[in-house]
């Protein structure tokens, strides 16, 4: 397929059912393949990581009763940048296919590691399993997103 005057090779069935000429694939495929979308997608891992390093810890300090209005703020734009990763992630699928094809979105070690962060990122979306101290330690992991910048790089 050829998008943006360059020439990627995709399976013909991307996750067995959506074909090479579906309307819906050969957009992704654009979108995906967009180099703006990928400048797009690395300044979100700069603002994610921007995010965490500006994180308020006081509640380390002062305990479980400490509220802070600062970390509910990053946590709602948390939750807003997750959706963007996991858009992404989508995205690179459909147009790729998912682990079985020659060119599929797993078949990159990059890939792995941003699947991997994008599935902890969805603990974000659900608060009440915040309360388990082991699905934390999870949410930390997500300091791995700025790595996948190297890979753009």
């Amino acid at each position: 397929m050829e998008a943006h005057g360059d020439t990627r090779f995709y399976e013909v069935r991307s996750l067995y059912c959506l074909s090479y000429n579906n309307c819906l694939r050969k957009k992704i495929i654009w979108l995906v393949t967009w180099n703006y979308f990928d400048h797009f997608i690395t300044f979100v891992i700069l603002i994610n990581s921007i995010m965490l390093g500006i994180k308020d810890y006081q509640g380390r300090l002062e305990g479980e009763e400490y509220v802070s209005c600062w970390n509910e703020n990053l946590d709602s734009i948390g939750l807003v940048l997750s959706a963007i990763f996991l858009c992404e992630c989508v995205f690179k699928i459909i147009g790729q296919g998912f682990v079985l094809h020659r060119n599929a979105y797993l078949r990159d070690f990059w890939n792995w590691l941003d699947f991997f962060v994008v599935l902890i990122s969805l603990l974000d979306f659900f608060p009440q399993l915040a309360k388990y101290s082991s699905l934390k330690i999870l949410r930390t992991l997500r300091i791995l997103r700025p790595l996948r910048s190297i890979n753009k790089v």
